[in-house]
């Protein structure tokens, strides 16, 4: 169970600012083996591999708190959670439920140094069957959906190991975005083809899928975009103009307030939340009112501010449950470096 801030002692600003630390404090400590209790609790119902909602992300999870921590004990539990799942014979291919995360898991972790695993006799068998649903998605040139699904495999492949896959998802993102572009097009200079919120809403999927990806757009297929958000024909949050212009190169930072309109969308999301706050250093004492007490407060108890977050979500997953949360402390620990860009990139 996890304890209230009153009971670690701590002034939470404070706690903040001083995790983004190489040294852990007692504290510290617990506030992170708190979250790794609460996640042991509900893991065990945890029946998905995927990294998303499944047991790879929270492995993942676990993995970077017990090396945090120093804690061989954690690190072993973090590699048991994988284990059944070579055993089992999952037959969902999904990136977010099923071996497309837990392919991406285990080689962020060989990357890492946290994992010693033979990769390709381990997992050959499973790669093959994903790399061919790749290329089946990519064949089917009359359905958009089925790229777009394509492309929600663009983190397991951005190290460009599977050369053939690397180059069939950058065409499937040059035919996605030349699509829009279009569409885009239509709606500004004619005035035809609506776009209503769930192509919007598939619009922001592609661009964070771009991102992780590290996509750069031809400037042509965003023009249009960008002119109808000038026009104010679709509103642009902070955190999708920040993913925006990674498309174009420009790491920039928000270097503006957030609108208090997006507070209620910031508050249903906890993956975006913490993308942000990542993304714009300059948003972060702003960003804190809402993520210390998240991070501080038991989540239980704190149901007003935290179960929104978990909507349609179970309560241990990466995708908005506690081992995102449990990452991103860890992320605020580690200095500066090759590892924690790492995990930048996955928890952007």
């Amino acid at each position: 169970m996890l304890k209230r801030a009153s009971e670690i002692n701590y002034n939470r600003l404070w706690v903040m600012t001083t995790l983004i630390s190489s040294h852990l404090d007692l504290g510290q400590r617990s506030i992170l083996l708190q979250y790794v209790d609460a996640i042991r609790l509900n893991a065990t119902s945890t029946e998905a591999v995927g990294l998303a909602y499944g047991l790879a992300g929270i492995s993942i999870a676990l993995m970077e708190t017990a090396t945090l921590l120093g804690d061989k004990k954690l690190e072993n539990e973090a590699i048991s959670l994988l284990k059944p799942c070579l055993i089992n014979h999952h037959v969902d291919l999904s990136f977010e439920n099923g071996w497309g995360g837990f392919l991406y898991a285990t080689r962020y972790l060989i990357r890492a140094d946290l994992l010693e695993i033979d990769y390709g006799e381990v997992l050959g068998k499973q790669e093959v069957l994903v790399a061919k649903h790749i290329h089946e998605l990519s064949a089917d040139t009359h359905n958009f959906k089925s790229h777009v699904e394509a492309c929600s495999y663009a983190l397991l492949y951005t190290d460009q190991h599977n050369a053939s896959c690397f180059q069939l998802l950058t065409t499937n993102f040059d035919q996605l975005f030349a699509h829009y572009a279009e569409r885009w097009r239509k709606w500004y200079v004619e005035d035809k083809d609506f776009i209503d919120e769930s192509e919007l809403a598939q619009w922001h999927q592609l661009v964070h899928l771009a991102q992780q990806f590290n996509y750069r757009a031809d400037a042509t297929h965003l023009a249009f975009y960008q002119k109808c958000v000038k026009n104010y024909r679709v509103k642009e949050s902070s955190l999708h103009h920040l993913r925006f212009k990674c498309l174009r190169g420009n790491f920039i930072d928000l270097k503006r307030p957030i609108h208090y309109t997006e507070r209620h969308t910031l508050l249903s999301s906890l993956e975006d939340l913490i993308s942000l706050y990542i993304l714009s250093p300059s948003s972060r004492k702003e960003l804190e009112t809402f993520l210390v007490p998240l991070i501080f407060e038991n989540p239980e108890e704190k149901a007003e501010q935290f179960i929104p977050l978990l909507m349609q979500c179970p309560l241990c997953c990466l995708k908005n449950g506690l081992s995102r949360l449990l990452l991103f402390i860890v992320w605020l620990c580690l200095p500066e470096g090759q590892h924690r860009n790492a995990l930048t990139h996955l928890l952007i």
